[in-house]
């Protein structure tokens, strides 16, 4: 497998579009320049940072259990809850271009897999306005200090859920409607992460016709590229965008599939 950082360097001297440069779709080119690079200047509420902050320098140890594909860089199930910060939950640049995504995108629902202690939900549900946000998380040490930790960051309601992603993720779907955000970042192996794009690639209910999907570490195993790389593929995707840590895919009817590589 090559070295994060190998792909990294490949993504970085293969990337273009910066600041929106070169993009002809006027969807795009927003999505870039104001989103993505925040020519906007769209600001994160303080609140979330703090938020972030806190948890970021909290020494308390907590114990992992749960499912997916486990942690890259340890084994052990006893951790600070710093550490887990540090090595699985969002940046504070990724989570801010969560909360942009939110905002700028108006969805009537947020959906996450993969709350893991509540930091990419914050960021979610500040963008979120009152659309509500709906979060799974598998392990049960994590689910509960999410929620006895998260404050309320938008006026709509954040609801978690504890359990498997296999038993949740279904019943999930049925809420799903037009203009539904869903941030993957709970399954990092590629059969999972496959299963649940196409399942809701095949929506057809009355009403859906737009939904933004975003994956996170994309490049995490030579599983989650090869998965990135298949759904790029998949013609039902309307647009892709590759930020190297995250990808963006987006069902929007009547417009040319188009792949975007993007140095963020």
């Amino acid at each position: 497998m090559p070295a994060l950082s190998y792909k990294y360097l490949r993504h970085m001297l293969r990337a273009g579009y910066r600041g929106g440069h070169g993009i002809h779709s006027p969807f795009v080119y927003d999505l870039v320049r104001n989103v993505v690079f925040n020519r906007s200047g769209l600001r994160v509420p303080e609140a979330v940072k703090s938020y972030h902050r806190e948890l970021a320098g909290m020494k308390a140890h907590i114990r992992i259990t749960g499912q997916g594909a486990g942690s890259r860089v340890t084994t052990q199930q006893e951790r600070r809850i710093s550490s887990v910060v540090k090595r699985s939950s969002v940046t504070q640049k990724q989570g801010a271009l969560l909360y942009r995504l939110c905002r700028w995108y108006g969805p009537s629902l947020v959906t996450e897999l993969g709350s893991g202690l509540g930091i990419s939900t914050a960021y979610l549900s500040a963008g979120a306005g009152s659309s509500p946000v709906v979060s799974i998380e598998g392990s049960p040490e994590k689910y509960a200090f999410a929620i006895a930790h998260q404050p309320a960051f938008n006026e709509g309601v954040t609801e978690f859920i504890m359990g498997g992603f296999d038993r949740c993720f279904p019943p999930l779907l049925e809420r799903i409607s037009d203009k539904t955000i869903i941030f993957i970042d709970g399954d990092h192996r590629y059969q999972p992460t496959i299963e649940k794009v196409q399942a809701l690639l095949q929506m057809k209910g009355d009403g859906i016709r737009e939904l933004m999907i975003i994956l996170d570490d994309i490049y995490w195993s030579d599983e989650m590229e090869k998965a990135w790389k298949a759904l790029v593929a998949d013609q039902r995707v309307n647009i892709s965008m590759d930020l190297f840590h995250m990808g963006i895919l987006f069902v929007r009817p009547g417009i040319a599939k188009q792949h975007f590589n993007v140095f963020f």
